[in-house]
């Protein structure tokens, strides 16, 4: 995108529209590109596809998590749902924990579901509490997800709630 930008001098729409563009040439072009985009686009788009996702990730996870948290962000196309299992050890986001990426959930056609009434509920939601529920029954941990019925991006992280070392 980047690259697109500063080379073409096109602003982000027209960077976005010339990478879908080329993605959707490459698919019609190269079998295997098409196979890979679609496993992809399966893995994020679909509550199948998210906990697949999740459950490789939780299993990969060299150590227990102290938590696991669910945030919702959002970007030009819309919100999605993030979950992250909350690792003990620095990191340059905190002095005590590591966030590590469990599964990333956008819905098929984005945020355009608000205006057919296709959202809430949030398919998202839901699925994040099922890995919630999950890893409380693996390793019995909380499970943080301050904004479950609506999409919210100013909530407070886990470890933002947690007291400090020495703290009573």
């Amino acid at each position: 995108m980047r690259l697109l930008k500063e080379r073409m001098g096109w602003g982000l729409p027209e960077a976005l529209e010339q990478v879908t563009y080329r993605t959707e040439t490459l698919k019609a072009l190269h079998p295997a590109f098409r196979e890979a985009e679609e496993a992809r686009e399966w893995r994020e788009s679909t509550p199948e596809g998210w906990r697949a996702q999740a459950r490789e990730q939780l299993d990969a996870l060299d150590r227990a998590p102290v938590a696991l948290e669910a945030h919702w962000d959002g970007d030009t196309t819309g919100w999605f749902l993030v979950v992250d299992a909350i690792l003990p050890g620095a990191s340059p986001e905190h002095p005590r924990y590591t966030r590590v990426r469990v599964a990333w959930m956008r819905g098929k056609d984005g945020d355009f579901r608000l205006f057919t009434g296709a959202v809430p509920p949030w398919p998202e939601s839901q699925v994040a509490r099922e890995i919630g529920r999950m890893a409380r029954e693996r390793w019995g941990i909380p499970f943080h997800f301050p904004s479950p019925d609506e999409p919210s991006d100013t909530t407070t992280p886990w470890w933002d709630l947690e007291p400090g070392p020495g703290a009573s």
